[in-house]
């Protein structure tokens, strides 16, 4: 017993010492450690590690801002833009019916219907015109139907969705984020795109990649879409797919008749008087009679030929008073900028 004893103390006493070997060393290393931390701070090198962790950082966050974006970042809020900048209102009888034609489509109350639209009509007639006009009535006029006074128009571009897209999944990306933005307002929201045919325009390009089948399930998840485009273009790119047309209601948008183009004109006199120009009926009678046989549709023609007389007048002569134009004014002008090419006319001796 005394012989297992003493063995055991013997045992005891040599671990004890080596552990006691082993642990002044590993407290000088310590102690040494801390020494070297202390000089390390108090250092210069110290600021130029820290500066360089910084700026790894905000490389980081600029390679993260560039490569990821928000729905927003594409998305343009036109009831922001048209409270902004409002035009001027549009209350002619045939816009009346356009509006309720959209809006029928629009307040469908199924889930599961089909509530998008797509305007076709030749270039000029009012497409875009027609959903700028539903939301300045939402925005501004209180009597406009309070079902749709709820909602938000956004509108889409498709060169902003487009670019920066520079590797592989970041467009299907941008388009992931539109319809995750879109679901959650879908109840008062509505996706405007112009140029509608461009969403199908890459079909029998190299890498067959199409917005069209990235925004089928958009379409049918109760998002309400509005597209516009020429007959042409529609059924060029968009009837191509029958599975992606079918899901659009379409409403053909007519050239306006004679009246119906003097209405509009006269409805936006307002917005020439603002600026010293003004006309009534029979000068606008005239205009639309003169503009018929020249390049361009109706109203967007009368519009831009309106457009820059009134810039025309106030750049060369600054008047103080609103100017009436004239047949001769209005004969003057369409010679010397349709016919003649030139960019300057003297009406000097009509005011």
């Amino acid at each position: 017993m005394r012989i297992n004893t003493h063995f055991e103390n013997i045992l005891v006493g040599t671990a004890a010492v080596s552990l006691l070997a082993k642990t002044v060393p590993s407290l000088q290393k310590r102690d040494q450690t801390q020494e070297k931390i202390k000089e390390f701070i108090t250092s210069t090198d110290f600021f130029y590690v820290i500066g360089y962790f910084a700026l790894l950082f905000l490389l980081y966050k600029f390679v993260v801002r560039i490569f990821s974006t928000e729905a927003k970042d594409f998305l343009i809020n036109l009831n922001k833009q048209i409270e902004s900048n409002p035009p001027a209102p549009l209350t002619t009888p045939v816009m009346d019916e356009r509006i309720n034609n959209l809006n029928e489509v629009l307040l469908i109350p199924q889930n599961e219907s089909i509530k998008n639209v797509i305007f076709i009509g030749e270039p000029g007639v009012g497409k875009s015109a027609t959903v700028y006009e539903q939301v300045r009535r939402i925005v501004f006029d209180p009597n406009f139907n309070p079902k749709m006074k709820k909602f938000t128009f956004y509108g889409l571009s498709f060169k902003s969705l487009v670019s920066g897209t520079m590797f592989r999944g970041q467009l299907e990306g941008k388009i992931q984020k539109i319809q995750e933005f879109m679901l959650k307002h879908k109840e008062n929201a509505a996706l405007f795109m112009d140029e509608f045919h461009q969403i199908n325009t890459d079909k029998d390009s190299m890498n067959k990649f199409n917005i069209a089948d990235n925004l089928k399930e958009l379409l049918v998840s109760g998002v309400r879409v509005i597209g516009a485009t020429t007959l042409k273009e529609y059924v060029e790119y968009i009837c191509v797919d029958e599975a992606f047309a079918d899901r659009f209601w379409v409403i053909y948008l007519n050239p306006l008749s004679e009246n119906e183009i003097i209405d509009a004109l006269l409805n936006i006199k307002k917005r020439y008087e603002e600026h010293h120009m003004t006309f009534d009926k029979p000068e606008i009678e005239y205009l639309v009679s003169q503009l018929r046989s020249q390049e361009g549709r109706f109203p967007r023609k009368a519009i831009k030929f309106l457009d820059r007389l009134n810039s025309y007048i106030l750049l060369k002569h600054n008047p103080t008073e609103n100017i009436k134009i004239t047949e001769e004014m209005i004969d003057d002008s369409i010679k010397a900028w349709y016919e003649n090419g030139k960019s300057s006319v003297n009406y000097s001796y009509y005011i």
